[in-house]
């Protein structure tokens, strides 16, 4: 092991080494937890180094050298690599054939710079694919199930710290998504997808797309990405189907099914991959400006494409699950209410005063018709009508 010195402004360095190599090494240390972070290879983390190395030249006044240092590193990775101690909702871009996780910089850089997201981070998933296999007889070009099972592994990893997470498929990305759900719930992992709160599929082939099809069979034969890309294909139809019975329309979570909402979308231009292929038979569905490439590009907090999955994402963080406590388990704290009390009266799990309220003849009622049910009757649906609905919302609470 090398000994290690004290430079005068406290930083340590290694005997025998000069200060250049000092700071280089430094600067490698500070930029080290980008590596992972950035799509944007060798080259930016360079260019981080050099900008670290020139910081940490510079004279430390208190923390300012520090400070500045890694303000400019950060500027580097933006919009990539975000703050993490406040961390809500992971959103997960899946690029689409022959693509690359490069085609969501747009989408992160408006991210980035929207304070209505500061708290999302940006997860981009990142698969082979290719128009021709290498020739290399040991590398094969993936199927749609070893991406999907990609997927898996980089949802249980880089973004485990998420709670939450909105999936967002361009093209062949929004295939990927269906078979990983298919995959999984085939697995009897249904509850693992509990933290999907959606699913947004760009120009996504669902019914496959002809263009260029007898060409494709010819120039890219073995390519088993663009198989499944054909219309009609098998495995694709298969995987809908599973999608649709077990997620779009189910209605509970178990080891097969799990309900998430799909919003899925067509490029206006799109020559592609034509609206009946992207829309199919999907229920939320709609249309986006450009073709089938720009329809994912967006290049204004204004377009249409932005703003329209900024919306979704929005909506994800608002989404409630429903409580598996019964109301007899929960507190008034919990529910957000409190029972009749005197004026004046503060109840300890509240710290707020409480404002008397009067029962009245149809409490009464109502208080009968439930309390079978909360000494462990069967389930009762009673349903409330009149003018107010904060009345009646009150009533229930009480």
């Amino acid at each position: 092991m090398c000994e290690k010195d004290v430079s005068p402004d406290g930083r340590a360095t290694r005997s025998g080494d000069s200060q250049e190599d000092s700071d280089r090494r430094r600067a490698r240390q500070v930029t080290q937890p980008f590596h992972a972070a950035s799509p944007r290879g060798s080259d930016w983390i360079l260019e981080a180094q050099q900008c670290a190395s020139v910081r940490l030249n510079a004279p430390c006044h208190g923390n300012g050298g520090w400070s500045d240092m890694w303000a400019s590193v950060s500027s580097l990775a933006a919009p990539w690599v975000t703050d993490r101690s406040h961390e809500v909702l992971g959103v997960v871009f899946v690029h689409g054939f022959n693509s690359s996780p490069s085609m969501w910089d747009g989408f992160a850089r408006l991210m980035a710079a929207d304070g209505d997201l500061a708290e999302l981070r940006v997860l981009p998933f990142e698969y082979t694919t290719m128009l021709l296999r290498r020739r290399r007889r040991l590398r094969v070009i993936p199927t749609l199930d070893a991406v999907a099972d990609s997927l898996k592994e980089f949802l249980r990893t880089d973004a485990e710290s998420c709670d939450d997470l909105v999936l967002v498929g361009h093209s062949m990305g929004g295939l990927v998504i269906q078979r990983y759900l298919a995959r999984m719930l085939a697995e009897g992992q249904g509850h693992e997808l509990g933290r999907i709160k959606r699913a947004v599929l760009l120009a996504t082939p669902n019914a496959g797309s002809l263009l260029l099809l007898s060409a494709r069979r010819v120039l890219l034969r073995g390519n088993p990405q663009e198989e499944e890309l054909r219309p009609l294909n098998e495995q694709i139809t298969d995987t809908l189907r599973r999608v649709l019975a077990d997620v779009v329309n189910a209605t509970e979570m178990s080891e097969h099914t799990c309900p998430i909402p799909f919003s899925v979308f067509a490029g206006e231009e799109d020559g592609v991959v034509p609206r009946a292929s992207a829309q199919l038979v999907f229920p939320d569905v709609g249309a986006l400006p450009g073709d089938h490439f720009s329809i994912a590009w967006p290049d204004s907090h204004e377009h249409r494409t932005y703003t329209t999955v900024k919306r979704l994402l929005l909506l994800a963080t608002t989404d409630s699950v429903p409580p598996t406590d019964t109301v007899a388990m929960l507190s008034a704290a919990v529910l957000e209410v409190h029972n009749a009390a005197a004026p004046n009266q503060e109840l300890p799990e509240l710290g707020i005063p409480l404002t008397e309220y009067l029962c009245r003849e149809h409490d009464r009622k109502l208080r009968e018709l439930l309390e079978p049910v909360l000494a462990g009757g069967p389930s009762r649906l009673v349903i409330l009508t009149g003018v107010a609905a904060k009345l009646s919302t009150s009533v229930v609470c009480r």
